[in-house]
């Protein structure tokens, strides 16, 4: 636009000299200024005006007065699965398939000033099989973020339905994770989004990040968020991370966390599916072979390490998981695992790291893009259980997942994943659980749209 007004201003200021005929020069010049001035204002008032951009990102407006912006974005996962054995146990083990929206999310985001930012999402399906889904038409988050303090090295202040900093994995958005599925232990543990408060910060000189909050905790019952009196259930989690380098193709990631719940006294379950969605068996269950035990507390806590060095990625979390019973006499649940997953992008590229976030994503502006991975995993829910003739419960669960990815641009990516379950524990847990059929195998496909 700077080019534009300039050489209209050339052009008018020629014509105004070629017919100044009797016209004095000293005028002439007036003119001339006026007209340069004029167009300066009008150029000014253009930069004040609102900008709106469309690109396959999304939708995005800015005003650059206010430092006011609106953002319009979306997801679609759509999977494709079929498996056996023990993921189809309630079937004598028989093949099965399905086809479903594992994800349908639309929201919005951006700043109300400088200070204040915002951003809401709507949840329309999680894949749940059948014709309940408790994720349609949900509020999967909504965050107003004050960024006063952060604007001058300080701490973030977040109000509203976040997802608490419980694992790497799991705070990693669904969109930029290596394989379709978490691991069994991330999901067992992570309570994902609830409501709260959370106070984060980032010191850039020293690659050190915290995040702490106070958040509204589920019990996983048919109780909701209450305990047995009533009593509103609160957490408190904490995560600290830090990256003593982050930059492309060269990222170090060493991270903990932990998180101390109520639980209300009500029966806790740890389980988890075997990272396939919509199996008729939860191959992970603390239940198998005996019955949930009244909790009033859990204490969990994990730990992190990723690094990065060009194509070639490394990412391992081990956590473990306690829990105060109601009676003393009661054993204890416990509930513990580990994962490991490597990464390989045969066309070059290298993972991208968030350091205000303390998370991975996929590369920047990534196109035509193949990457292989591997991910072996391990959840254990058993515990003993002296009161059962089989002197324990809960099962044992190994995965072992597979995956080719190919990003067609940033926004579109095609996923295929092949999973090697293995169910073990006691003999009662085992047959309650799954019968003889220990061992299952899966294959799912992902179509994956982001706007």
């Amino acid at each position: 636009m700077n080019n534009r007004i300039k050489t209209l201003v050339a052009a008018v200021s020629t014509a105004v000299l070629m017919g100044a005929g009797s016209v004095h020069a000293g005028e002439v010049q007036s003119e001339i200024e006026a007209l340069k001035k004029r167009l300066a204002e009008l150029e000014a008032k253009l930069k004040e005006q609102p900008k709106l951009k469309l690109t396959g990102a999304g939708l995005r407006v800015k005003d650059p007065k206010s430092k006011s912006s609106f953002k319009l974005n979306g997801r679609l996962h759509l999977d494709v699965n079929s498996f056996d054995g023990a993921y189809n146990a309630k079937n004598n083990g028989d093949s099965a398939s399905d086809v479903f929206a594992r994800r349908a999310r639309i929201g919005v985001s951006g700043n109300l000033d400088q200070d204040w930012s915002y951003q809401f999402v709507m949840a329309f399906a999680g894949g749940n099989r059948g014709g309940s889904n408790r994720e349609d038409g949900r509020i999967q988050n909504a965050i107003l973020s004050y960024n006063g303090f952060k604007r001058n090295g300080g701490p973030q202040i977040q109000l509203g339905k976040i997802k608490e900093d419980v694992t790497l994995e799991a705070v990693t958005s669904s969109n930029h994770l290596t394989t379709m599925s978490r691991s069994a232990i991330v999901n067992s543990v992570s309570p994902f989004f609830n409501w709260g408060v959370r106070v984060n910060q980032r010191f850039k000189n020293s690659g050190l990040r915290y995040a702490a909050g106070l958040y509204q905790a589920a019990d996983g019952s048919s109780n909701g968020r209450d305990s047995k009196d009533g009593n509103n259930l609160l957490a408190f989690t904490g995560r600290v991370n830090w990256a003593p380098f982050a930059e492309t193709g060269k990222v170090l990631h060493l991270g903990a966390w932990g998180s101390y719940r109520d639980f209300g006294g009500n029966g806790l379950r740890n389980r988890a599916r075997g990272e396939i969605r919509n199996t008729n068996v939860r191959l992970l269950d603390s239940n198998a072979g005996g019955s949930s035990i009244a909790v009033d507390k859990i204490t969990e806590y994990g730990l992190e390490f990723a690094g990065v060095t060009g194509p070639l990625s490394l990412q391992a979390e081990y956590i473990e998981r306690g829990a105060d019973t109601v009676l003393s006499s009661d054993p204890e649940p416990t509930l513990d695992g580990y994962y490991v997953t490597a990464s390989y992008f045969l066309t070059g590229e290298s993972r991208h790291y968030d350091a205000a976030k303390g998370v991975f994503k996929q590369p920047k502006g990534v196109r035509n893009a193949w990457e292989l991975y591997a991910r072996y995993s391990n959840a254990d829910a058993s515990f003993n259980n002296p009161s059962l003739a089989a002197g324990s419960q809960g099962t044992e669960l190994d995965v072992l997942t597979l995956g080719v990815s190919y990003f067609a641009s940033p926004q579109l990516r095609f996923m295929l994943n092949y999973q090697d379950a293995e169910v073990s524990g006691s003999s009662a847990a085992t047959n309650a659980l799954v019968g003889d059929q220990v061992d299952g195998k899966g294959l799912t496909f992902r179509t994956q749209y982001t706007f």
